[in-house]
């Protein structure tokens, strides 16, 4: 389920004299699950919310990513309740937000529901990048 993709943001800017290329590096997990007959990642997200989670924090740790996305298809409408609430179980934690137990580092997850059509479930096509 996991796909890692990290979109650079191509805007250039000057620090300290010279053109440096700036960048946020995202993490994007496609649950869109749009193969026939597959509801392994439906599982996860609807009973083992955490897991998704947790993994998503260390891989987000690895990358320097402060922010990433849960894409989940339209169909599963009643999954993204579920992934908010472990998403705010974990912020009360301390495992999400800003200064994740002392670490210094940020980390923000949000869920994306999706709009049904075929295309949405592959990663470049629902991120614009600027």
């Amino acid at each position: 389920m996991v796909v890692v993709v990290q979109f650079p943001n191509r805007n250039e800017v000057e620090l300290s004299g010279k053109n440096q290329k700036a960048y946020q590096d995202t993490l994007v997990v496609n649950a869109d699950e749009s193969e026939p007959g597959t509801f392994k990642d439906r599982y996860l997200m609807e009973f083992i919310p955490h897991l998704l989670i947790e993994g998503m924090l260390i891989s987000s740790f690895v990358l320097g990513s402060n922010v990433s996305y849960i894409y989940i298809r339209g169909e599963y409408s009643w999954i993204p309740d579920i992934l908010e609430e472990a998403i705010e179980e974990a912020k009360a934690a301390g495992f999400l937000g800003k200064n994740i137990l002392g670490t210094g580092f940020d980390c923000e997850i949000y869920v994306q529901r999706g709009g049904g059509a075929y295309i949405c479930g592959e990663e470049t096509a629902f991120f614009r990048i600027s």
